[in-house]
Parts: structure tokens; C-alpha cells; sequence
């Protein structure tokens, strides 16, 4: 699973493990730069970030840039409001 930065917190005390959360120094500075580059602007490399680290879905802002590219290349909005949204990837 690929989450919004500000989702992390409320992932944990559901018991779900997130991609990343509130605790940012912990990750290092090379993890948060590149979570960024995915998230906001380097969204070309998405496809095999997602094939590397074996994300399965997303859970982000609906403003986040990642929506409109992980839209484009097929995954489904199981969910959507003006506060999150949940996708998942195509079927192979």
C-alpha cells in the first residue's frame, strides 16, 4: 500500500501498516525525497515503483497528482470524497 504522508498515523492505530507516516525523520531524507518524487512530481516512474514494491493500493488526497496518473494507467477509485481517496491496481 502507497498512503497519503498524512494518513499514516490513522493507518497504525487501525493496525494496517502504512507506507509511510507522521514519523518522517525515522525513514531518512533519501526515503522521504523520493516518497515525495512519487507522490508530487516524478509520476513517468509510478508504474515500476508500483511493480518494485509490490503496491497493491493507494490511499491519498484526491488532490494528490498520483491519483490522475494511477487513473491513467488503469487502476480502479474504489473510493473518493473531498478528504481521501482508496484505489486499487488493474487486474494483470
Amino acid at each position: 500500500m502507497f498512503n497519503n504522508y498524512d494518513f499514516g498515523g490513522a493507518l497504525i492505530l487501525e493496525r494496517v501498516k502504512p507506507y509511510i507516516d507522521g514519523r518522517a525523520d525515522m525513514y531518512g531524507d533519501r526515503f522521504f525525497m523520493k516518497y515525495n518524487d512519487i507522490l508530487f512530481y516524478d509520476q513517468g516512474e509510478f508504474q515500476a515503483f508500483a511493480d518494485g514494491q509490490k503496491i497493491e493500493w493507494l490511499f491519498l488526497k484526491p488532490q494528490d497528482g498520483l491519483v490522475s496518473t494511477a487513473s491513467s494507467l488503469g487502476w480502479t477509485k474504489l473510493y473518493g470524497d473531498d478528504v481521501a481517496v482508496i484505489m486499487v491496481r488493474p487486474d494483470p
